[in-house]
């Protein structure tokens, strides 16, 4: 006996998913998914792609320079170095708001001394990092820095 899971008009702002500790081993849909925007009838090998997204609307690792080290997440992005410490992120497609959640996170200096991140500017196409340091903590510098939206 399987422990297959069969349902119709599945509707969920959630995951939808198996997994090892779930009832089920698989799950078929028998009639429509909405993902997103998007409705429309779905292979396994589909929905298995489709539960397999980044939960991240964007996320990347860039360095210094403004080097793209890493790029992750449901869109691209493009960065660019308007000063010392101060770097502009670019969505590749506008977020749907600018209402959403940024972290960061900078690298420390290789003397021990602290740095700090903060954003500002936060659009539906993108939002500014500043990076500052030092004895007085207002002195800016470039930094591999890394950031993830959601």
């Amino acid at each position: 006996m399987s422990n297959d899971f069969v349902a119709s008009n599945i509707s969920t702002t959630g995951v939808l998913s198996t997994s090892s500790t779930s009832f089920a081993d698989s799950a078929f849909i028998t009639n429509s998914l909405t993902v997103g925007s998007i409705t429309g009838y779905y292979t396994s090998t589909e929905v298995d792609t489709l539960v397999a997204t980044s939960p991240f609307y964007c996320a990347g690792k860039v360095n210094s320079t403004a080097t793209i080290n890493v790029s992750s997440g449901r869109v691209g992005f493009s960065v660019v170095r308007n000063s010392t410490g101060y770097y502009t992120i670019t969505f590749d497609t506008a977020h749907t708001t600018s209402e959403y959640i940024i972290n960061l996170a900078v690298n420390s200096a290789s003397d021990g001394s602290g740095r700090t991140i903060n954003y500002a500017a936060a659009s539906m196409n993108g939002f500014s990092v500043y990076i500052k340091g030092g004895a007085s903590g207002t002195t800016p510098y470039d930094r591999t820095c890394m950031f993830s939206v959601f």
